[in-house]
């Protein structure tokens, strides 16, 4: 969490890739792009004009993988894009499985599930405020390292 409190650009973009693969329902990652859109002038690179296919059948753990480390090279909104396309199709069982936990958890389990998932604050922005404080309830997942993996390649790659 520390470089997003810096304002570690190279970790926003990781962590939001990662929002997907923790919670491939999309909801959480929807709500952190847009925050980072509004807020970080520089949060896409010009596209490489790499081609995506549209072939869904093609599509697997592997592809998904494969575009997250591309990611960290070129992290385009046009490559972010696909990669949330591929997410939610290569991960749906698990968003569904996601979807199941939740309607299964009591009256109040359920509520703080709901509660956490909508943890944006609705008040108005201080300007005063860091940048810091204002990105903390977007970024809600620590990520594991046995979830990053992948990513880490290419980020040691860049070394």
């Amino acid at each position: 969490m520390e470089a997003i409190s810096d304002g570690d650009l190279l970790t926003i973009r990781l962590y939001l890739a990662n929002e997907l693969l923790l919670d491939p329902r999309g909801k959480s990652f929807n709500k952190m792009r847009a925050y980072a859109e509004m807020n970080i002038m520089n949060l896409y690179e010009a596209h490489d004009g790499t081609d995506f296919s549209e072939v869904s059948s093609i599509w697997d753990e592997e592809l998904l993988f494969k575009l997250g480390n591309d990611l960290d090279s070129n992290f385009s909104k046009e490559r972010l894009d696909f990669f949330e396309k591929v997410a939610k199709i290569v991960l749906k069982e698990k968003a569904q499985l996601m979807n199941e936990e939740k309607r299964d958890l009591s009256g109040e389990e359920k509520q703080k599930a709901i509660d956490s998932e909508n943890s944006v604050s609705e008040e108005p922005q201080d300007a005063k405020k860091s940048f810091k404080e204002r990105i903390k309830p977007l970024f809600k997942h620590k990520i594991k390292e046995n979830i990053i993996t992948p990513f880490k390649k290419g980020l040691k790659k860049m070394d």
